[in-house]
């Protein structure tokens, strides 16, 4: 059905896709309620063993599993409210849908590969029977983490789906007040700030030019860290240089961080000083992907990444815009 934008210059005309923003506003939905279930099975898997620890006597450590349940949870009411968001067709909705599926998408697929390169240390040591659950698991982890995300990208990045939502919702959103790809920018800086604060589950562990801090001065670290992410990312999202040069030199000094770390403490101190049971440490060191080579690569390689990106939306701020 064709129709023509009220309030837009030159009545540009546009297929009209409510009926699909609200399809997929039900399938967001539905898989925000599949996330829930993921935290329920967790919740009661914790609680299985906790139960069998106390009989048998066998410490049994969970805090990592709580961490995830707290991600699981927080991603179903996030997917649920998008869902909610996209039905009703609003500005903010559609924009932090398509936000979130880039998101999902690069994460999936640098996940996806990761996942490979580990069973391909383990697969062969499985028995057949092993072996095809395993392809199986990477197909479907393929297909909801990195082919759904896609989907989601192709259809909310169509102009028909803009022109759409823009006709319905006519109010101007906090999403309309810098360009997408600065406002990804902005929400990752706030992860950036926020997410290193549940350390404290883990005795506030983090690494520090050569050493690894925890306890009191590690929180100091990371509170400090996390404060400038939070304000450097404030500036980005008021197009403010200040935020753009802050974030390029947050990303260059944890770079110089992370080799001079590597290069002189072993990646599993930091595990010890997570406080993680020696159970966990012995499984840890038996891993021969989780090492401090890995981690140095993985480290220049989200550096690279997000200098990349940073130089590409660099077009958007200039001293003119400094509030």
């Amino acid at each position: 059905m064709e129709q023509s934008t009220e309030g837009m210059a030159n009545q540009i005309e546009f297929k009209n896709r409510k009926g699909f923003l609200i399809f997929f506003g039900v399938v967001e939905i539905f898989l925000g309620f599949i996330f829930l279930l993921f935290a329920i099975m967790a919740a009661i898997g914790t609680s299985y063993m906790n139960t069998n620890t106390e009989m048998n006597g066998t410490p049994f450590y969970t805090t990592q599993i709580d961490i995830s349940l707290l991600v699981y949870f927080f991603i179903a009411i996030l997917i649920v409210t998008l869902g909610i968001g996209n039905i009703k067709v609003r500005r903010w909705a559609k924009d932090f849908t398509l936000i979130v599926s880039w998101y999902g998408m690069i994460l999936g697929t640098i996940s996806y590969i990761f996942m490979f390169v580990v069973l391909s240390y383990t697969l062969s040591d499985l028995p057949s029977e092993s072996k095809s659950i395993a392809q199986v698991i990477m197909f479907i982890f393929g297909c909801f983490f990195v082919v759904v995300p896609l989907v989601f990208i192709l259809f909310f990045q169509s102009k028909n789906v803009k022109y759409t939502v823009d006709s319905i919702d006519t109010k101007i959103g906090w999403t309309d007040k810098a360009p997408l790809t600065v406002i990804a920018l902005y929400l990752l800086t706030l992860l950036g700030g926020l997410a290193p604060l549940m350390s404290a589950s883990y005795g506030w562990a983090i690494i520090f030019f050569g050493t690894v801090l925890h306890g009191i001065p590690g929180a100091m670290f990371i509170l400090l860290n996390s404060g400038l992410f939070i304000l450097f990312g404030y500036y980005l999202y008021k197009l403010d240089i200040r935020g753009w040069w802050g974030l390029v030199l947050l990303n260059i000094t944890w770079l110089i961080n992370s080799i001079i770390t590597v290069s002189n403490v072993s990646i599993l101190e930091l595990y010890e000083k997570m406080n993680l049971p020696p159970e966990s440490l012995h499984q840890i060191e038996n891993m021969p992907f989780l090492n401090s080579k890995i981690f140095l690569i993985y480290s220049f390689v989200l550096f690279s990444f997000l200098m990349g990106y940073m130089f590409l939306i660099k077009k958007h701020f200039s001293p003119k815009t400094v509030s």
